[in-house]
């Protein structure tokens, strides 16, 4: 197909490039004859059989020394030529996207194969620690760092999947668009032949109308380059939307192994965290019991110690429980994604029915309660700002450690005034060293411990806020499409048996509750919508008042020859309606809240 579409438009395509070889020779020959003897090389250069963007630009140039033009006719012809050469670029363009769309024919399939292929194969079991080398010499370090090379590819992987997921969606309306271009350009290239065929007027110049051909056909040329790009995508669309697709489910599963190796390596990091953390806190003890009758900068250096030992494990139980959230929030997030395609799928195959409201309004009722989520990430940023501090000040007591030596020296000049002895004060000289270097050890591991969980804090609030993200757009299209189905009874339409009438749901108490419970929930979520309107409503009864005042004044003129007049009856109405607002208001508001709330049940909803 492709070879017969090729093939039938050479004639067309020689045809064109010796007319446009013509007109661009025509334009030279005109713009050249006051200096032709400079220009001959310029001359051959353009009677080759096409037109390319060079002769263009040697066109151009002979343009600037023409001496037979005024400016204004000089500036059309200059703009038509540089049009000119735009319009050879995108035929270019055009052609090599065409080409890359011919290749793509025979490629997409035997690669949407061989990733299917991997697709079919079983998926690798729960990571092991053999897996990543990890053992018994395995440091802190060495697996934070194994963390940190899973956590970037992790996220590449996940950049990779959500870009494939968007291309996905735009190959799938993209059939649409280029069938309305192709129409929109095939329109064009028949209003061009005007152009095209149409002679210099009286007072045109010759070498302008050649200028406004030459364009012309190369922008038809470009547009059947184009149509012709078109065509071959349409005809590759369905090949290269399953290779998308494909590469999107690759994507997806190695998403899901990544996560369980990074997970894994948390719970690592985690638990080495908690084995040092209590060897420090057994070793700290030891030496706070070994120093109890000594000096007291030795006991308060070895009660400082063992305070640190004891923040460790605090530390890391509090890390792991954000890691076992985290996981869960990710697993929430994948669950709410997925539910809205599954429904978005439901609607465009079956439509609008009682059946998928139903459907959806099962689904509004699983949503999660954002309320909850909003408290939960202004708690986490109280938290972050309150254990960066934290982190600071450790960083700033390891620095007070960075000169050992010095700081030795420091703590000796108090002992020295105590103790006279030199064996012991040697001696305590050598277990002040020792334990600044416990201290030492145990601000690092504070650090990479306030590290470890502010990263986790971080990486929680991104992937909350993509649940709030996701909750809100499966809000949005539930609301959307809810609006147009039936899906609620009717208040007080039960259905009749044996000759008594169902018990209507607007006399249960536990149905006005459940209504009460949501219109909570709604205002705590939009606060300053609430806030709005109560402010609106406050405004409303304060002006009632005078309105009041204003009635009884304007009715004591009615009646009176020289006062009355239909318009103190309007603006009594007028007044009389102001006065009333604010109980339909108030009203409509809560029932606007309602409807926005993210469990509603059947009885709000009707």
């Amino acid at each position: 197909m492709f070879n017969e579409f090729v093939n039938s438009s050479i004639p067309f395509r020689r045809t064109a490039k010796e007319a446009l070889s013509r007109i661009l020779l025509g334009i030279f020959l005109l713009a050249a004859v006051p200096a032709f003897g400079q220009d001959v090389l310029l001359s051959d250069a353009i009677e080759s059989d096409s037109v390319t963007i060079e002769k263009i630009d040697s066109v151009l140039a002979t343009l600037a020394t023409h001496q037979g033009l005024d400016e204004e006719a000089r500036g059309k012809v200059s703009a038509y030529l540089l049009e000119s050469r735009v319009q050879i670029q995108n035929r270019l363009n055009a052609e090599a996207s065409a080409e890359r769309y011919a290749v793509t024919l025979d490629t997409a399939p035997a690669e949407t194969a061989k990733l299917r292929a991997m697709l079919d194969e079983p998926s690798p079991g729960p990571p092991t620690a053999e897996d990543f080398g990890i053992d018994d010499r395995t440091t802190f370090a060495e697996l934070q760092q194994m963390l940190t090379i899973e956590t970037a590819d992790l996220t590449a992987v996940e950049s990779q999947f959500v870009e494939l997921k968007e291309k996905v969606e735009a190959e799938l309306v993209r059939p649409a668009a280029a069938r309305e271009r192709v129409s929109a350009l095939r329109q064009r290239r028949e209003e061009l032949v005007v152009t095209v065929n149409q002679q210099a007027g009286p007072n045109e110049q010759q070498i302008l109308a050649n200028a406004r051909k030459l364009f012309a056909q190369l922008s038809r040329a470009a547009q059947a380059a184009e149509i012709s790009k078109l065509e071959r995508e349409l005809l590759t669309h369905s090949v290269r939307v399953s290779l998308l697709q494909t590469q999107r489910d690759v994507a997806a599963r190695r998403l899901l192994e990544l996560n369980e190796r990074a997970a894994f390596l948390r719970l690592a990091v985690d638990e080495s965290l908690k084995v040092a953390a209590v060897q420090a806190q057994e070793a700290a003890a030891a030496t706070e019991e070994a120093v109890a009758d000594k000096h007291p900068v030795l006991r308060d250096l070895a009660e400082f110690n063992a305070d640190l030992t004891r923040e460790l494990p605090q530390r890391a139980a509090a890390t792991q429980e954000l890691g076992i959230e985290l996981e869960r929030t990710r697993s929430e997030v994948l669950d709410i994604e997925q539910r809205l395609a599954r429904s978005e799928r439901r609607l465009e195959i079956g439509g609008l029915s009682r059946i998928l409201g139903s459907l959806l309004i099962a689904e509004r009722r699983r949503l999660p309660q954002l309320s909850q989520h909003h408290a939960d990430i202004r708690a986490r940023n109280r938290d972050a700002g309150r254990l960066g501090l934290e982190r600071i000040r450790v960083q700033e007591q390891r620095r007070e450690l960075a000169s050992l030596d010095q700081k030795v020296q420091e703590l000796m000049a108090e002992i020295a005034d105590d103790v006279l002895d030199e064996q012991e004060l040697a001696a305590n000289e050598n277990e002040i060293r020792e334990l600044l270097r416990t201290r030492r050890d145990l601000l690092v591991q504070a650090e990479s411990s306030y590290g470890s969980h502010l990263q986790v804090l971080g990486n929680l609030d991104i992937e909350q806020r993509h649940l709030l993200d996701a909750t809100d757009k499966y809000q949005e299209f539930l609301a959307e499409n809810l609006l147009w189905i039936p899906s609620a009874p009717i208040i007080f339409a039960g259905v009749l048996e044996d000759g008594m009438p169902s018990v209507p749901p607007a006399l249960s108490p536990d149905e006005w509750l459940g209504v009460a419970a949501q219109l909570v929930e709604s205002v705590g979520q939009h606060i300053g919508v609430s806030v709005f309107c109560l402010a609106l409503l406050i405004l409303w009864l304060m002006i009632r008042m005078p309105l009041a005042r204003q009635v009884i004044s304007m009715s004591e003129k009615v009646g009176r020859l020289s006062t009355d007049s239909i318009v103190l009856t309007i603006g009594s109405l007028v007044i009389v309606a102001i006065r009333a607002l604010p109980i339909p208001f108030l009203l409509l508001s809560m029932a606007g809240f309602i409807q926005t709330a993210s469990q509603a049940s059947d009885f709000s909803a009707a």
